[in-house]
């Protein structure tokens, strides 16, 4: 793979704990989160349990603290705030509208308040379990459309959905 040098360097610098293996996954996993918060485009990992969804976000929320990073290649990006969300069959669209009002207003607010050498951080919402909130029956996900459409900003939130089970291409 083209890119297969670029996910070794980074799991290289990943804080992994004692017993974590180092398999393609994984490192797919991790290198396609790490490229989808820089650049603040919309991620969606879709697996089987145990293919290293949530580890990898983990890892990547862990080893991703800013200029406090054991990893110097991290300390070179902001640290991540992660808003999480646990996705269910009783989600609701209201509920996914409040998820993004919090984190866009934690993100505003620091920046109203951020000094000159301030690093801004890089807000992610964790949706996890998309795929149990798509299928509620209220719907939830239907308000995801107008929240991840991508023109290119370069601050702001990024959102992170993970899903044991294929979504609805038009959702």
């Amino acid at each position: 793979l083209w890119f297969s040098y670029e996910q070794d360097y980074l799991i290289e610098q990943i804080e992994l704990d004692k017993g974590i293996g180092k398999n393609d996954l994984l490192k797919e996993n991790i290198f396609l989160l790490f490229l989808s918060l820089i650049t603040k485009i919309p991620l969606i990992i879709i697996g089987k349990p145990g293919t290293s969804k949530n580890l990898s976000v983990q890892l990547i929320y862990k080893s991703m603290k800013g200029r406090y990073s054991k990893s110097e290649f991290f300390q070179q990006f902001p640290k991540i705030i992660q808003i999480y969300f646990q996705g269910s069959g009783t989600t609701r669209p209201e509920d996914v509208i409040e998820l993004f009002r919090k984190a866009e207003y934690s993100y505003k607010d620091f920046v109203s308040k951020k000094r000159k050498d301030d690093v801004v951080p890089i807000y992610m919402v964790l949706f996890e379990e998309l795929g149990l909130a798509e299928k509620a029956p209220t719907n939830p996900l239907k308000v995801l459309h107008s929240k991840l459409e991508y023109n290119g900003k370069k601050e702001g939130v990024c959102f992170v959905g993970i899903s044991n089970y294929s979504l609805d291409a038009a959702k």
